[in-house]
């Protein structure tokens, strides 16, 4: 299995443990921090929620390059956890949802490509 440039089949133990806690701990709470917090904050007080929503999603999808259908759904998704935001849920259950979702995505390539 390839994500994001790393071959898990050749992983050792200790490091496809390293490499599942980060997609689904350290990486969540990171981006949740970050764009969900910081960038969504700073963009709903200059140009409102909706756009800031809007803005910060096309920035999330961006840095999760790839091809068009990783782009619509890392947009999709992030939607979903700004308006989670937007709504008052705090970063750790974004964060619990994010890291789902990435554990999801690898749940799906290691079985089913």
């Amino acid at each position: 299995m390839i994500y994001r440039h790393v071959r898990l089949e050749y992983a050792s133990s200790e490091a496809l443990f390293g490499f599942l806690a980060l997609s689904a701990l350290a990486i969540p709470v990171f981006e949740e921090k970050v764009v969900r917090q910081i960038m969504l904050d700073g963009a709903r007080k200059r140009i409102g929620p909706y756009a800031g929503s809007l803005l910060c999603s096309l920035l999330f999808a961006w840095s999760h390059h790839g091809a068009r259908l990783v782009f619509l759904v890392a947009f999709f998704i992030s939607l979903v956890l700004c308006a989670m935001a937007l709504k008052g849920v705090d970063t750790i259950q974004r964060s619990m949802f994010h890291g789902a979702y990435n554990l999801s995505l690898l749940a799906f390539e290691a079985f089913y490509k």
